[in-house]
């Protein structure tokens, strides 16, 4: 949670959108589904797919250009692949 003063909330706002719109969009993707599953899941039925989803974001492009990234010292350019 953050606090924002209320004339910098569009400012912060602006920046958080633009963060979440150049992050991996499969992944992000990924993990809103498995939060509005969440409710209906048991711990190990959410630990389960969670379990079952990790290796499924590790095949994606944007996994490979995140660690490519990483290892070249850069900020990753995800394609959403």
């Amino acid at each position: 949670m953050e606090l924002v003063e209320g004339d910098a909330l569009m400012t912060r706002a602006r920046e958080l959108a633009g963060s979440l719109a150049a992050g991996p969009s499969l992944a992000i993707g990924m993990a809103k589904r498995q939060f509005a599953a969440a409710h209906a899941l048991s711990l190990d039925q959410y630990l389960e797919l969670e379990f079952a989803m990790q290796p499924l974001m590790a095949t994606t492009q944007d996994h490979r250009k995140g660690l490519a990234a990483a290892r070249e010292k850069r900020s990753p350019r995800f394609i959403g692949a």
